[in-house]
């Protein structure tokens, strides 16, 4: 089964992974260079924020995984529904016929 993601959606997720990576390359060079108690725990309040961010994004697809599943169980659902709708139609058509052969 293939999820079409919509593409403002893809977007936003590649600008904001590009945008953390650049963040935390910085962060990491800052926090190599210096021992202040404010950036270290700047980085770890950005880094649990990076985590929420990407658990959010996490849930978001399983969630729209999820619906697309359902949406297709619904479609194959409808279609059998169809088809056998078609088949009954003609199962009465021949029940039509044999009783009035039968009743000649």
């Amino acid at each position: 089964m293939e999820i079409n993601h919509d593409k403002a959606e893809v977007l936003k997720d590649i600008e904001y992974n590009s945008h953390t990576t650049i963040c935390l390359e910085i962060l990491n060079k800052w926090k190599k260079e210096s021992k202040n108690k404010e950036l270290q725990e700047f980085i770890l309040s950005f880094l649990e924020t990076v985590f929420y961010t990407n658990t959010l994004q996490r849930d978001r697809l399983i969630f729209n995984k999820i619906i697309e599943e359902y949406r297709s169980d619904k479609n194959r659902a409808i279609i059998r529904a169809r088809e056998s709708e078609a088949k009954v139609e003609k199962l009465e058509e021949q029940i039509e016929k044999l009783k009035k052969l039968i009743n000649l």
